[in-house]
């Protein structure tokens, strides 16, 4: 009994396995590394056994870790080939590109990583799309708007209602903006609002304010802003943004009509 309870108590449970996946999710590589590292020597299971180097490989890239990465990369050969293990390296690295300010780079890497015929397999979809959606928010950053867009239409296409719907919805109204295309900007934006993610929710507002004031709809922009301005502190939003769009708002009410009060 004690060498199957011990045996037991080695295992790796699904609990440990949600923990990892909701710090990495989170950005908090190290523990998630940690736990990682320690389930490793115990995992039997081949699907978790992957799930865990796979997590190994994110966690040591976002944290410039090379030997853990490279190691990692190895012990997946066997179970999924070199190909798809070093591409999803590439992934990881592509992202980690994309939030440092890196976009040429990390489009190099995805688009090479676009070329693997594994890519465009039903069993691969999910990395597709997630790599045609990287792709957009790099090309947003580098102002390639037109292409962006084609780009989220590709995503669409991949996986229509994915887990990055209102990123896209965010990525798309930004593009659109960019193109002086307001009201479909604003329509976008509200509808990333409607998908239950309150960061992207709140940086949808953001966007439906600013296209308000580009529109001179200044009294819908002013309540916009007000409205987000309550809900600060928030990732994405910078509040010296709100608090500028709040008084250049007032300050053009102002002007147009002197005696009105804006609120």
């Amino acid at each position: 009994m004690d060498i199957i309870g011990n045996q037991l108590n080695a295992m790796v449970t699904e609990l440990e396995i949600e923990r990892m996946l909701s710090l990495s999710a989170a950005r908090e590589f190290s523990a998630a590394l940690a736990i990682a590292q320690g389930s490793l020597d115990r995992v039997e299971d081949v699907v978790q056994r992957m799930i865990v180097l796979y997590e190994i490989i994110t966690c040591s890239t976002w944290l410039g870790l090379a030997e853990q990465t490279v190691a990692a990369v190895q012990a997946l050969d066997p179970l999924v080939g070199a190909e798809v293990a070093n591409v999803y390296v590439a992934m990881t690295r592509a992202a980690v590109d994309v939030e440092a300010g890196r976009s040429n780079e990390a489009l190099e890497l995805i688009n090479k990583n676009l070329e693997s015929s594994f890519m465009h397999t039903e069993d691969y979809k999910d990395w597709l799309y997630d790599q045609f959606v990287l792709k957009a928010h790099a090309l947003t950053r580098l102002a390639r708007c037109a292409e962006a867009l084609a780009v989220l239409d590709e995503a669409i296409a991949v996986l229509p209602g994915g887990r990055y719907e209102a990123s896209i919805l965010v990525c798309r109204s930004n593009c659109l903006m960019a193109t002086h295309d307001y009201e479909n900007a604003f329509i976008a934006a509200e509808a990333a609002t409607t998908k239950g993610e309150a960061e992207l929710a709140a940086t949808g507002m953001l966007q439906m304010a600013e296209c308000r004031m580009w529109q001179r709809r200044v009294p819908e922009a002013l309540a916009l802003y007000l409205q987000l301005e309550k809900e600060l502190p928030r990732k994405y939003i910078d509040a010296n943004r709100v608090q500028t769009g709040i008084t250049r708002a007032i300050a053009f009410l102002e002007k147009r009509s002197p005696q009105m009060k804006p609120f």
